[in-house]
């Protein structure tokens, strides 16, 4: 199925749309999880699990290992992950103490910040 995908796109635009729509989709899964006052640390396990899955499917589609090469990775993505799990949770507690706008507009104002200060320190 991705090879034929990939003869009418490039891979490239392949993962850009996959990223895009990824990204859109992000806060839809925080409405109906606020909506229905589910607790913060079970909106995360459930997103948790559905990005678990995504990923490994992904994977498997373009044989892509699993297996880490190094220690040194395992540790910076254990860092990196446990900055996101304090994140998360931060993130789904304040919905229900600020405004589903306000809070998303907060949020997605992040990589727009990471991408004026890469190209003004960095020239990228």
């Amino acid at each position: 199925m991705i090879d034929r995908i990939t003869q009418v796109i490039s891979k490239e635009t392949l993962a850009i749309l996959i990223a895009m729509s990824s990204h859109l989709s992000f806060p839809l899964g925080f409405v109906y999880i606020n909506e229905h006052k589910f607790h913060p640390i079970l909106s995360n396990l459930q997103r948790g699990l559905s990005i678990i899955i995504s990923h490994a499917i992904i994977c498997l589609i373009f044989g892509i290992s699993l297996d880490f090469k190094s220690k040194d990775d395992l540790k910076y993505l254990l860092i990196r992950n446990s900055i996101i799990v304090v994140h998360q949770l931060i993130y789904s507690g304040m919905y229900f103490v600020v405004s589903y706008p306000v809070l998303n507009t907060i949020n997605l104002i992040g990589p727009i910040s990471v991408f004026f200060l890469d190209y003004f320190i960095n020239g990228v």
